[in-house]
């Protein structure tokens, strides 16, 4: 790959089309995701040759919230509300949904369904959804999700300016990750760790009478019973326990364990799971790309933080007569895909200041870039000319992530998996709750 003429061939795109400068957006569309990281095999069918018992806790469902530093979901040291104790204890989220929007209308307030053991192979590991926000009155993100199984345990924010998704002025500032530890977890003192009368465990129905229940201020979960955090605890109801499932249908995707020492969110490094907040593909997508039966060309890719967000593309390619190529190009973003009218330029000379002048833009046809995650993608292209092919492909990175970038994407980026459509139960029964799509104007 020659790379120096790639930069080049970028550089004088950029000089021809001018960049868009980096300017606050309202609304801005924000992606919502969680990844189940402590539970990378739930079935056999899809992590082949794995145990149908190699499963962990997990976080669902998951309330979101974009508020401007006003929401306080819960305080450490204090008695939860009726409504996150619910969440809590059974994962009712709808009363606690109904409760935040009638105390705070300019929040935008929603659920995720993470994926869970019942899912199976066919729920992905990535569950997300797409959001509208303005700057201002959505600065911050804050979360609060059940630990299931369990009695009470819980994870979430409890600084509600924790996670700044804008700065001061609406710059977005992400890509926002929240890696949730197990030390993490929490406990919200409204039911006794008794792990006798577990939801998917030892019952099928949610029950907000189940367990023995108790009034204490929320404080650090000390582990499941008999776990390395909490060895002496008993009984042990869930690192080991096998779920209700196995003993109707043994065979089925329903019967599951919970892996006794996966399982031990006490364990040091334990990871339930990570939470992103992304404007679609960002910078950390940036670097060169290629696929490798066709190595010898390739893509440069850099995201802009633009209004609308912007991909600039050099596509360093060959004629028909073998002659370097290069097409170039900046367009609009629309989640994780650009449609890039590529050109071919002419006439200009190496640092010359005459270049805007003299060079010529030559359009010659139609990019489909699609970033599916961080390290690979998609590219469809119709030329306008008949002495060029039209064709597809899939690329791969042809260059590490930028530094710090690790965490930035998932494995599923922006797919919007999942069930992301705050329908759930509640104690008077199955409700549907309106999501919340944030401003349009």
């Amino acid at each position: 790959m020659n790379l120096p003429h790639a930069i080049a061939a970028l550089a004088l795109a950029l000089v021809a089309l001018g960049a868009a400068p980096s300017e606050a957006a309202s609304p801005r569309l924000a992606i919502v995701e969680v990844e189940n990281v402590s539970q990378p095999c739930r079935a056999p069918l899809s992590c082949p040759g794995a145990p149908r018992t190699n499963y962990t806790p997990t976080i669902f469902p998951i309330l979101v919230v974009f508020h401007d530093g006003s929401v306080d979901l819960f305080d450490l040291g204090q008695r939860v509300s009726e409504e996150l104790g619910q969440l809590a204890s059974e994962g009712y989220i709808a009363p606690l949904i109904e409760a935040l929007r009638a105390e705070h209308p300019e929040a935008v307030i929603n659920m995720i369904t993470n994926s869970f053991y019942l899912g199976g192979p066919t729920m992905a590991a990535v569950a997300a959804r797409d959001q509208n926000l303005d700057p201002e009155r959505h600065r911050y993100f804050s979360f609060v999700a059940k630990v299931a199984p369990s009695d009470d345990a819980f994870v979430g924010n409890a600084d509600p300016r924790m996670y700044e998704v804008f700065d001061e002025t609406g710059i977005y500032k992400g890509p926002v990750v929240a890696k949730v530890h197990g030390g993490d977890v929490l406990d919200a003192g409204v039911r006794v760790n008794g792990e006798a009368d577990l939801l998917y465990v030892h019952r099928w129905q949610m029950d907000l009478a189940a367990g023995a229940s108790e009034d204490e201020p929320v404080r650090p979960h000390p582990g499941f019973n008999g776990s390395l955090g909490n060895p002496e605890a008993e009984p042990v109801g869930i690192l080991g326990a096998t779920g209700l499932g196995c003993a109707e249908e043994p065979d089925s995707l329903s019967c599951f364990q919970i892996d006794p020492i996966e399982g031990d969110f006490t364990r040091p490094g334990h990871v339930l799971a990570l939470l992103r907040v992304t404007v679609g593909v960002d910078g950390s997508y940036g670097g060169f790309w290629y696929d490798p039966a066709r190595s010898g060309e390739g893509f440069n890719v850099s995201v802009f933080e633009s209004d609308p967000p912007s991909v600039a593309v050099a596509w360093y390619t060959y004629d028909p007569q073998g002659n370097p190529l290069y097409l170039t190009c900046v367009a609009d973003l629309e989640h994780n895909r650009a449609e890039i009218e590529l050109v071919s330029t002419s006439g200009g000379r190496r640092a010359s200041t005459d270049n805007p002048s003299t060079v010529t833009r030559t359009p010659w046809g139609t990019l489909w870039l699609e970033l599916g995650t961080c390290d690979s993608g998609i590219v469809r292209f119709t030329p306008l000319s008949d002495t060029y092919p039209t064709g597809d492909y899939p690329i791969i990175r042809a260059t590490p992530r930028a530094v710090g970038s690790a965490d930035a994407c998932g494995q599923l980026s922006l797919g919007l998996n999942g069930m992301p459509d705050n329908a759930w139960l509640t104690p008077e029964g199955y409700r549907y709750v309106p999501p919340d799509p944030g401003p349009s104007e």
